[in-house]
C-alpha cells in the first residue's frame, strides 16, 4: 500500500468514526431533551379561562300548554328562528380529559300565534295566544375528551327563559286581555366539537336541547305554558 493510499484510508476511517460518534450524540440529545420538549409543546393545552360568542339557529321550538284539565291541543306554539349568545367558562385538563364549567346568555325573537277553544267551569272558552321568547341563560358543566387540538364534549346544566304571553279570551260574551311576562326554569343538555385554531382562538359547533317546565299557571284561567327547544350553535372564543 502506497503512502498516499494509506493516508487516504486512515482519513476515511477517522471521518466515519467521528461522524458516527457525532450523529450518535445528536440522537441521544434529541431522545432525552429535544424530542420530549417538542412532544410537550405540540400537545394543545385546553386549561384556562375563555369567552366568546355564537350564532344560533333554533331548528325547532315547541310550546307545551294546558288549559285547566282539558289536556293539550292547539295551544302549542311552534316555529324556528335565529338567536345569538355570549358565553364564558373555564376548562381544567387532566391528561386528555377536560372538565369545565360555562355560563351563557342568549337572545332571540322566537314567536308564534295560536288559538283554541277549551273549557272553563264547563263553559266553552275561546282563546287566542301570542307567544314570544326573548332572553334565556344557562349554567352548565362540561366533560370533554381532547385529541390534541380537537375536543369532543358533552354539557349538562340548568337554564331559565323569559317568555311573554298575550291572550285574548272570550268569556261570557266579553273580551278579556291578559298580558303576562314570566320566567320558566328548566334544564339543558348538549353535545359539541371544539377546534383550537391557534393558542388563543377556539372554534365551536354544538347541539343544545332545552326544556323549560310548565309548572305554575300564569293566568287566572289556569293556563300553563312551557317550552322545548332544539338549537344548533356555531361560535368562536378567545382563550386567555
Amino acid at each position: 500500500m502506497s503512502k498516499l493510499t494509506s493516508i487516504t484510508f486512515k482519513t476515511v476511517i477517522f471521518l466515519f468514526i467521528t461522524s458516527a460518534s457525532y450523529a450518535n450524540g445528536i440522537k441521544i440529545k434529541l431522545d432525552t431533551n429535544d424530542l420530549d420538549k417538542f412532544a410537550r409543546d405540540a400537545q394543545y393545552d385546553w386549561s384556562g379561562f375563555y369567552t366568546g360568542g355564537s350564532i344560533n339557529y333554533t331548528a325547532q321550538f315547541r310550546g307545551t300548554g294546558q288549559l285547566t284539565d282539558e289536556g293539550y291541543g292547539a295551544l302549542q306554539p311552534k316555529g324556528q328562528g335565529p338567536k345569538g349568545s355570549i358565553y364564558a367558562g373555564y376548562n381544567f385538563q387532566v391528561n386528555n380529559f377536560i372538565i369545565g364549567a360555562e355560563a351563557d346568555l342568549s337572545y332571540g325573537r322566537n314567536h308564534d300565534n295560536r288559538s283554541m277553544t277549551g273549557t272553563y267551569q264547563n263553559l266553552p272558552l275561546p282563546l287566542y295566544l301570542n307567544f314570544k321568547q326573548s332572553m334565556s341563560y344557562a349554567l352548565k358543566s362540561r366533560l370533554g375528551y381532547a385529541f390534541n387540538d380537537l375536543m369532543i364534549f358533552g354539557t349538562l346544566g340548568i337554564s331559565s327563559s323569559y317568555i311573554k304571553n298575550k291572550g285574548h279570551i272570550i268569556a261570557n260574551n266579553k273580551l278579556y286581555d291578559e298580558y303576562v311576562s314570566h320566567a320558566e326554569s328548566g334544564y339543558v343538555i348538549g353535545l359539541g366539537l371544539e377546534y383550537a385554531i391557534n393558542d388563543n382562538m377556539i372554534a365551536r359547533s354544538e347541539y343544545i336541547y332545552s326544556n323549560f317546565e310548565r309548572n305554575n299557571p300564569w293566568s287566572r284561567y289556569q293556563i300553563r305554558m312551557g317550552l322545548q327547544e332544539h338549537e344548533i350553535r356555531t361560535g368562536l372564543a378567545y382563550k386567555f
